[in-house]
């Protein structure tokens, strides 16, 4: 009995055993902004879609304006007056336009940005053959003789290629601030009796055209990011401390070992991810850089170097605000100046003079790849300062602002007292 208990204890320990060891992965919160720097813009333009589809780029412009417009940072000005506006002015355009031509569709539509280009479609359906075989059996002479007979069975293919190039110019800056360049290649077989479901051009362009701008459409909104990392060695200190979430304590152990040995890779990769938690990427590349110096194939540190090169951040670390759908019963009413500032709430919601609420903006929430959405996130953005309090309304200023961060009339002041 004692053998046969210490059998099942040996047996449960060896192969029970790594499921109980603790992962190394972690997640990374960022907030993005958009890698065209949208700056101060507020109101933009969407211009139809031009290219050698003709008839598509009215759906296509509309769908673009409207996709940015569900972000809810930029108000898009309604396609059917951009287009009167624009041919009040005599301006017309038959590819994508040029810097000058952008800057004066901006003055004349007295928008803070233009987005505008192409989408060029080349799409054929033509009928293919697959070939088979099938046996056949005959005598010669008294012997049973084998053969086999090819035949086609006629299928219907369709293919092609979508391609959209658009711009996005500022008017602040006077220049294009970014530029999407982007192609889909598809084909796709079917049956001869299906050949009346085939999609027509159209249809297959614009579902293309769709998911082109939909993969791009990161580049032109703010976004909130989660990004997967894994420490290096489980067993090592200060990883141990960091799945703990005592981030600082861990980042002493590993400068403590760097200290010791300037090419330990395990404390040269865990200090460029504690870094690039703490947002500060230039340091973050500087460690991943000197860790894949000592293995220089590692497809993660490669990825890991070239997503924190590429964080676009504000200067600031926006704080990340959770309030239900009650406590958001407040917006900014009208903006004279930074000192004098309306909301929509005043004596019934308890609000007095030098109580300090919040004002938040919602970011959407992408996945790993930053190219679906998944959810959103509210960010604090600012403060309003009470210093009047009337029935159904206050007066304030606007004080401790996020760096670079536009607060415009419309966004939500949550009550935190």
């Amino acid at each position: 009995m004692q053998f046969l208990f210490l059998f099942v204890f040996l047996f449960v320990s060896i192969f029970s055993g790594p499921c109980f060891a603790a992962g190394t992965e972690i997640k990374l919160e960022n907030y993005e902004r958009s890698a065209w720097d949208i700056g101060k813009m507020e109101i933009i333009a969407v211009t139809d879609v031009l290219g050698d589809n003709p008839g598509i780029g009215e759906e296509l412009a509309d769908m673009f304006a409207q996709k940015i417009r569900d972000q809810k940072f930029f108000r898009v000005l309604d396609r059917k007056q951009t287009n009167e506006m624009l041919e009040s002015a005599q301006i017309s355009f038959h590819d994508t336009p040029d810097q000058d031509m952008l800057h004066e569709m901006a003055d004349t539509l007295e928008v803070d940005g233009v987005i505008s280009g192409k989408v060029d479609a080349k799409c054929s359906t033509g009928t293919r053959y697959r070939r088979y075989y099938r046996d056949d059996y005959y005598y010669d002479n008294g012997k049973r003789v084998h053969r086999r007979i090819p035949y086609d069975v006629p299928y219907m293919n369709q293919s092609g290629v979508v391609r959209i190039d658009l711009v996005f110019y500022s008017k602040d800056k006077k220049r294009i601030i970014g530029a999407v360049r982007d192609r889909k290649s598809f084909s796709k077989d079917y049956d001869c009796y299906d050949s009346s479901y085939l999609p027509s051009d159209k249809d297959m362009i614009f579902k293309y055209a769709e998911e082109l701008f939909r993969n791009n459409l990161y580049k032109f909104t703010p976004h909130f990011t989660i990004r997967k990392r894994n420490l290096e060695d489980a067993d090592n200190e200060g990883t141990k401390l960091a799945l703990k979430r005592k981030w600082n304590d861990a980042s002493a152990v590993w400068q403590d070992q760097l200290d010791k040995n300037p090419n330990d890779f395990t404390a040269l990769k865990n200090m460029g991810i504690y870094m690039e938690k703490k947002g500060k990427y230039n340091e973050a590349v500087d460690f991943y850089k000197k860790a894949i110096n000592f293995r220089p194939y590692d497809p993660d540190l490669a990825l890991y170097i070239a997503q924190a090169k590429n964080a676009d951040l504000i200067g600031e670390t926006l704080m990340p605000v959770d309030f239900n759908d009650k406590n958001a019963k407040l917006k900014i009413a009208k903006i004279e100046n930074e000192k004098r500032v309306f909301i929509n709430g005043g004596k019934e919601l308890a609000i007095v003079p030098g109580d300090e609420l919040l004002i938040v903006k919602k970011l959407p929430l992408f996945d790993d790849k930053i190219t679906t959405i998944i959810g959103e996130r509210y960010f604090k953005i600012g403060v309003f300062t009470v210093g009047k309090v009337f029935e159904g309304a206050s007066l304030g200023e606007i004080t401790d602002t996020s760096k670079d961060y536009d607060i415009s009339e419309g966004d939500l002041v949550v009550i935190k007292k």
